[in-house]
């Protein structure tokens, strides 16, 4: 919201297919022991465009006391396209020790692979002399030339284990121990230098 030419046009478009399911087993509740087991699926493709364009007073923005010609016209397109798959099987029991004290253990088993096509370009702006090495290096901070396939490949364990007793049937204390794991991403809008 003020009169400066600093970024002529900012566009990010995502377009993202995705599906899941998951299959389980329970047993009733009504006894000593009671469990859930299952499996869970999930399939991610997505394509992310992004398009960043300079203007006059761009240069001077990021970094004051540079000319104009650094980045005005300057444009940088990133086209990302990340794949993820992934897979689990769990499983869950509740075993009734006494009429107030409960057992509950779980476990899940997660495997996921998460891949993506980057490509990025930039055009535009005016031509760079070879004295201009700052400029430059401006340029390639904003978006460098990249073409890459990251991948990452994980498998995972997670689980639980808890012990509680009922007090009344308003009032439940209880101790647990639980772990659980995040899988890694991509960010195919920002691309780190070296990957």
């Amino acid at each position: 919201f003020t009169p400066l030419d600093i970024q002529r046009q900012l566009h990010f478009e995502v377009s993202d297919e995705q599906v899941s399911t998951e299959l389980r087993l329970a047993s009733a509740t009504n006894g000593r022991f009671d469990y859930q087991l299952g499996a869970f699926l999930f399939a991610q493709d997505l394509t992310s465009e992004f398009v960043a364009s300079y203007g006059a007073h761009a240069a001077d923005f990021l970094q004051p006391g540079l000319p104009a010609r650094a980045l005005d016209g300057f444009e940088v397109r990133t086209l990302g396209e990340p794949e993820t798959r992934s897979a689990a099987v769990f499983g869950h029991g509740n075993w009734k020790l006494a009429e107030r004290v409960s057992l509950s253990a779980g476990l899940r088993w997660t495997t996921e692979r998460k891949e993506a096509e980057i490509r990025r370009a930039s055009s535009g702006g005016a031509a760079l002399g070879a004295s201009d090495a700052t400029l430059r290096a401006v340029r390639e901070r904003l978006g460098s030339a990249v073409n890459v396939g990251p991948r990452l490949d994980e498998d995972f364990t997670s689980g639980l284990l808890a012990l509680s007793y009922r007090f009344s049937p308003d009032w439940l204390a209880y101790a647990s121990a639980s772990r659980g794991a995040k899988s890694g991403g991509i960010n195919v809008a920002i691309v780190p230098n070296g990957i």
